[in-house]
């Protein structure tokens, strides 16, 4: 049984779900849209939503946060 556990697996190990979950969301935040799978997007979702909170705040260690968490953006 599943109670308590947060989250989707999305048949990956967890190496693999952090790396995609970080590249979705880098993407998402880059480029404000992408075409995934609704599992996915709902995985992402949450985090997408709290790093949009984070740089709406005015502070540098709320800036600094999500450049941390996320893939460098290729420019």
């Amino acid at each position: 049984m599943r109670h308590g556990k947060s989250g989707y697996k999305l048949k990956r190990d967890c190496g693999s779900r952090n790396s995609l979950l970080k590249g979705l969301v880098t993407s998402v935040i880059e480029h404000e849209r992408i075409v995934t799978t609704v599992p996915k997007a709902k995985a992402i979702k949450p985090l997408v939503d709290k790093m949009i909170t984070l740089g709406k705040r005015d502070t540098l260690h709320a800036g600094a946060r999500p450049r941390r968490s996320s893939k460098p953006l290729h420019r």
